[in-house]
């Protein structure tokens, strides 16, 4: 095999064979790129990544910056788009409140990868009761409704950031875990796997090296989706006055303060903005989620 590879590569040096024929990144790569709603949705959410990364230069004013002199004013030079109840500027809010639901969604999603590759690859693996036991976990947390669950834990918990965060992590795992074990489950029956027990490799071993590397294009493509999903759940919290609290600034809690009827047919710009970016990047995330399980799991004859 080693000679093969070297081969491989010296037929490459020489013009003779491109990368692209024996480089799975390479190939993949081409083929998102092929796809223009992924790399228009990957061109939009990196734009918002810079965006709110760069919002102590773009806004003039702090998002806690209260101005009793210019409540409710409409997008004017001044504030671009308009102030709130309290004076503050809406855009400094929709920057800074940007930050903040990325900031969540990533968060949440890390953990809920956390819970679910350990807890999934456990499950698979070993399999038995440990299997029986983590499944019957599973079962008990997804067969309540997400959001009732999510809004009691909340109101007991109580609102802020970190619970948000805790909350969209500890109840986002049990899909991702199903899926790492399912796979897992197929993977350890291959020869190679066989072959690697039986030259006395340890559990560990086996798992980091040779099952978990052949997990991952599934798992990638499920944490971009749970990214969008843990957007939409924040403002959904939030909006209930049970997420990210005031006067932090988020997506949610700026729906959540122009809510009455005044403020929907007479204030445009204190709801239309956070909407607009809320759809916005969610669509964004599952064009790039759908062109990334396009391009790595590509049909027959690619």
């Amino acid at each position: 095999m080693k000679k093969l590879w070297k081969r491989l590569r010296q037929m490459h040096g020489r013009g003779e064979l491109p990368q692209e024929h024996y480089s799975v990144s390479r190939l993949t790569w081409k083929r998102f790129v092929r796809d223009k709603w992924a790399v228009a949705g990957t061109i939009v959410v990196i734009s918002v990544i810079i965006i709110v990364l760069l919002a102590p230069v773009l806004c003039k004013y702090t998002p806690e910056t209260i101005d009793n002199s210019m409540i409710r004013q409409a997008p004017n030079a001044e504030h671009i788009l308009g102030t709130d109840d309290y004076g503050r500027d809406v855009f400094s809010r929709l920057i800074y409140g940007g930050r903040v639901s990325m900031a969540v969604a990533v968060s949440a999603t890390v953990l809920q990868l956390f819970f679910g590759i350990v807890l999934g690859s456990l499950a698979g693996y070993f399999g038995k009761w440990v299997d029986s036991l983590i499944m019957r976990i599973a079962d008990v947390f997804m067969c309540f409704p997400f959001y009732i669950i999510a809004v009691c834990l909340a109101a007991i918990l109580g609102p802020g950031l970190r619970n948000t965060i805790v909350i969209l992590g500890l109840l986002g795992w049990p899909s991702l875990c199903r899926m790492v074990r399912a796979e897992i489950l197929s993977i350890k029956e291959n020869d190679y796997i066989m072959a690697a027990k039986s030259l006395g490799l340890g559990s560990g071993e086996i798992m980091f090296r040779h099952i978990l590397p052949n997990v991952m294009s599934p798992v990638i493509v499920s944490a971009t989706l749970s990214i969008a999903g843990a957007i939409m759940s924040e403002a959904s919290l939030s909006y209930l006055n049970l997420g990210v609290k005031i006067p932090q600034p988020s997506w949610g809690n700026m729906l959540s303060a122009a809510q009455s009827m005044n403020t929907l047919m007479n204030e445009w710009w204190r709801w239309v903005p956070p909407g607009l970016c809320i759809i916005l990047v969610i669509l964004s995330i599952n064009y790039i989620g759908e062109g990334l399980q396009k391009a790595m799991t590509p049909k027959v004859g690619e």
